[in-house]
């Protein structure tokens, strides 16, 4: 194998090494911000939840039976 060749082919393999360097790291910031994202809905959902029943309570039991069912 000549110089030039083993000098080609030595870029090419750090390139492709540095490629996937960057696709593993926007995937973990990817994957990062999704779980960041899920925990902040479910904190709404039970944030809404827990008003409506709270508001529920405050009216009668009945209520508050009929909106936890």
């Amino acid at each position: 194998m000549s110089i030039r060749f083993k000098t080609i082919f030595g870029i090419v393999l750090i390139q492709i090494s540095a490629l996937v360097v960057v696709v593993w790291a926007n995937l973990d910031i990817l994957s990062r911000s999704n779980n960041r994202m899920f925990d902040d809905q479910a904190r709404a959902v039970a944030t809404l939840t827990a008003q409506r029943a709270w508001s529920a309570a405050k009216d009668s039991p009945e209520v508050f039976d009929a909106e936890i069912s």
